[in-house]
C-alpha cells in the first residue's frame, strides 16, 4: 500500500534520539478547534510585518518542534513531522516506543471528518507494513488525559479498522511476486513442450526474434 505524506523540512541543524523500538501508534487530536497545518504545531509562524519565521508553542517550550510523526488535515491530507526513525515529544513515558499521529480538531467538541478517518485507516494500514506488531491506542490509554477526545468515534473506528485489515490480509494472498509467476510460466511451458531450455536459464533476458518464432510455432502446432 502507497499513501502520500507532504514532508516536513527539518532544519539540517536538528537532532533527534532514534526511537528503541515502535510498540504503538498513539491517536492524538490537536485540541484546536477547526483546522490546523503542520507548520502552526510546530510553532513556525511568519511576522505578518516582517515575514520572518517566528517560533512560538513548542519551541518556546524548548521542544525540537513538532512532536507528532503524522498530522491528518481536515480534507483527509497527511502531513509529515518527525521521521519514523525519530523519537518523538506527544506521550510521556511512551515516546520512545511509539509513533504519534494527530489528528486536526477538537474532539471535545466537534467530530473528525470522514475524510480525516479514512486517512487514519489508510495511514495505519501503510505504518503496519514496516511495524506489524505496533498496538493502535489512543493517548488517553497511555496517559490521564481525555485525548483525543469524547467526540472520536473510538469503537466504530477500531471496527473499520480491523474491516480494512482483514480485506487488506486477503488481497495479500492473491499477490503472487513476479519470479514465482516466471517459475510457474516456464514450469507449464515445459510440460506443455514449448520450451527446451535447460534449467537454470535465465528468462529474464529479451528473447531474441529467432527464438520468439520458434515458440510461435510450437504454439501453432499445440
Amino acid at each position: 500500500m502507497v499513501i502520500y505524506i507532504k514532508p516536513f523540512n527539518w532544519p539540517e541543524v536538528t537532532k533527534f534520539d532514534r526511537l528503541q523500538a515502535v510498540k504503538y501508534f498513539v491517536i492524538h487530536h490537536s485540541a484546536y478547534k477547526g483546522d490546523i497545518d503542520i507548520w502552526k504545531i510546530h510553532g513556525l509562524f511568519l511576522d505578518k510585518t516582517t515575514q520572518v519565521p517566528v517560533y512560538e508553542w513548542h519551541l518556546a517550550n524548548d521542544w525540537k518542534g513538532v512532536g507528532y510523526h503524522f498530522l491528518i488535515r481536515k480534507n483527509g491530507d497527511i502531513e509529515g513531522g518527525r521521521p519514523d526513525w525519530a523519537q518523538g515529544a506527544h506521550v510521556l513515558g511512551y515516546n520512545n516506543v511509539s509513533l504519534g499521529i494527530c489528528v486536526a480538531g477538537d474532539f471535545r467538541y466537534e467530530t473528525p471528518e470522514p475524510a480525516q478517518i479514512q486517512s487514519l485507516i489508510e495511514l495505519i494500514l501503510y505504518l503496519w507494513q514496516n511495524y506489524p506488531a505496533a498496538k493502535v491506542v489512543r493517548h488517553m490509554d497511555l496517559s490521564p488525559t481525555e485525548c483525543p477526545g469524547p467526540n472520536f468515534p473510538w469503537e466504530d473506528f477500531q471496527v473499520r479498522l480491523r474491516q480494512a485489515k482483514d480485506e487488506a490480509e486477503k488481497v495479500k494472498e492473491y499477490i503472487v511476486s513476479p519470479d514465482a509467476e516466471i517459475e510457474e510460466a516456464v514450469r507449464l511451458a515445459r510440460e506443455k513442450g514449448l520450451s527446451k531450455a535447460p534449467k537454470g536459464w535465465d528468462y529474464t533476458k529479451p528473447l531474441s526474434e529467432e527464438r520468439f518464432w520458434v515458440i510461435i510455432k510450437r504454439l501453432m502446432r499445440w
